[in-house]
């Protein structure tokens, strides 16, 4: 019973989520991990690739400036916000940044993803 309420209860964060954050396809987006940078080269940018549901989590993908593929999955997100420039994510059981568990900061969001200010600022429609 409660691996199905587990399963909704993704589905109805899910499908809001996925399609917030595929909005941001191909776009240089800031990514938090419990409030922190995740592990990045120095000055290296990431693009938004993709969105996927896959059992009980979500699986973004990035390109990294000068690098390869990025792998960020949030297991068993909850308490999530969406927005049209990005979404918070605001618990998760566990967030993995290619493949490696990152640690639980109390008091932040499990992941927040959202259009970088500089893709603000060059967007031919920006006023800044």
């Amino acid at each position: 019973m409660a691996g199905f309420l587990l399963a909704t209860s993704l589905s109805t964060i899910g499908l809001p989520l996925t399609k917030a954050l595929n909005r941001l396809r191909g776009c240089v987006v800031e990514v938090r991990v419990w409030g922190a940078v995740p592990p990045l080269p120095p000055g290296a940018t990431l693009v938004l690739t993709s969105v996927n549901v896959l059992g009980l989590g979500i699986h973004v993908f990035f390109q990294a400036s000068g690098g390869g593929p990025i792998h960020l999955k949030v297991a068993q997100p909850t308490k999530a916000q969406v927005a049209l420039n990005g979404a918070v994510i605001g618990s998760a059981r566990y967030v993995q940044w290619e493949g490696k568990k990152l640690p639980f900061i109390s008091g932040k969001p499990a992941v927040f993803v959202s259009l970088s200010d500089a893709a603000v600022r060059d967007s031919p429609a920006s006023v800044a």
